[in-house]
């Protein structure tokens, strides 16, 4: 049984930073957690040309290919047009379709007994964000201060 999958979309101001996604897709997959079933990158750039580069076959080696607009894997070409249409000029984007495979003995499972999910929510950035200086905090002061910010 396949685990859960996530698909996520990220912005990025400034498209060269859309690269360096592509880099951690190579830490992401070897740690064999999270299994990615496909990556498109879109960058926009200052005269608002448009480059669409597709990265399917994630069990092979990841490598930047060369752009190919025809071949458009899980993602459906329409959803890559409108995210397209919807950047900036000089900005990207990066779509990633995630299989996150350590769950996938938990997935079999609910299936086989007919389980039915009450609640699949990720925890917002900003809810991180404030856990995380939570867990910074001495103990002495987190009461005082730490819960303000």
């Amino acid at each position: 049984m396949i685990g859960p999958l996530e698909l996520m979309a990220l912005y990025f101001e400034d498209n060269g930073r859309c690269r360096k996604v592509l880099s951690e897709l190579k830490t992401v997959r070897s740690g064999g957690l999270v299994r990615l079933l496909d990556v498109v990158t879109i960058e926009k750039n200052r005269s608002g040309d448009v480059a669409v580069i597709e990265l399917s076959n994630m069990n092979a080696e990841l490598k930047r290919p060369e752009p190919d607009e025809k071949r458009l894997g899980l993602f459906a070409q329409e959803n890559v047009n409108l995210a397209a249409e919807q950047l900036p000029n000089n900005s990207g984007s990066a779509l990633l379709l995630l299989e996150h495979s350590w769950l996938s003995g938990i997935s079999d499972i609910s299936w086989r007994e007919a389980a039915v999910t009450l609640l699949n929510e990720y925890v917002s950035p900003d809810i991180l964000a404030r856990v995380e200086r939570l867990r910074n905090c001495p103990d002495r002061v987190r009461k005082e201060n730490c819960n303000e910010s």
